[in-house]
């Protein structure tokens, strides 16, 4: 039996009104789900980096790959479009 990966899709965006600020959302493909504030750009990564390492206690020594992504917009992040997000990492290397 082979062990399911689990698959998490770390998306940045510029915030929409203040262009020095960054936020970020934490998807696991399996469900959980986080919004980040808005911050600079070095804060955004970090925050998002400690939402990650959060996530990955719950594998339970799954196997886990996470992809970062940058937008110009805030993903959208209703059931029919995670699903095609995680399906354009499909083919692509994760970062980690």
């Amino acid at each position: 039996m082979t062990e399911e990966i689990v698959r998490i899709a770390v998306v940045f965006h510029p915030h929409p009104s203040d262009a020095k600020k960054w936020e970020s959302t934490v998807i696991c493909e399996q469900g959980p789900l986080s919004a980040l504030a808005a911050r600079s750009v070095e804060n955004a990564r970090a925050a998002a980096a400690a939402e990650v390492r959060d996530m990955k206690r719950y594998a339970q020594g799954r196997p886990v790959k996470v992809w970062t992504i940058e937008r110009a917009d805030m993903p959208k992040l209703d059931r029919a479009s995670l699903r095609e997000l995680f399906a354009t990492l499909e083919n692509t290397k994760p970062d980690a």
